[in-house]
């Protein structure tokens, strides 16, 4: 057998740009699966409707069945990841607009009262002003609305 005059190891020495490059990929990897918020919208309605612009406004209700003539036409959700030990993950306001973002993406006015669940056993009541802890992640979830009549 023929040596090549390299020692044991030395067969394959990637330059340093493949192995920054290696690097780099990998991280953008990792952090791509750790954003702290993740959504899903679901049109339950079998028309679909014209995303509406990113500037449009979309209400955030207090009343979970207001007066005014709607119909429902999808639900959101949001998946919000929860740092270690404690530290805020995701901003409430984050959260929100996250939320509105994939209600606009249905064609959405409005979204009703957003209900929060824990998820992986976490326990989660009203979350603090502000800000979100506990458990390993939440689930935020709204139904999305469109106004009957302007």
């Amino acid at each position: 057998m023929k040596s090549l005059g390299r020692r044991w190891g030395e067969a394959y020495r990637p330059d340093r740009r493949a192995r920054v490059a290696c690097a780099c990929t990998i991280l953008a990897a990792l952090l791509a699966g750790c954003a702290p918020i993740e959504t899903s919208a679901r049109r339950t309605e079998p028309r679909t409707r014209r995303p509406r612009p990113a500037d449009a406004p979309v209400a955030l209700l207090d009343e979970p069945v207001p007066a005014r003539p709607h119909k429902v036409i999808g639900s959101v959700q949001a998946r919000v990841y929860l740092a270690e030990g404690g530290r805020v993950a995701a901003t409430r306001a984050e959260i929100i607009a996250a939320l509105k973002k994939q209600a606009r993406a249905l064609g959405g006015d409005a979204l009703l009262p957003i209900a929060v669940t824990p998820d992986a056993g976490g326990s989660v009541g009203a979350p603090p002003v502000g800000q979100v802890r506990l458990g390993s992640s939440e689930i935020w979830s709204a139904l999305v609305i469109v106004w009957l009549q302007p």
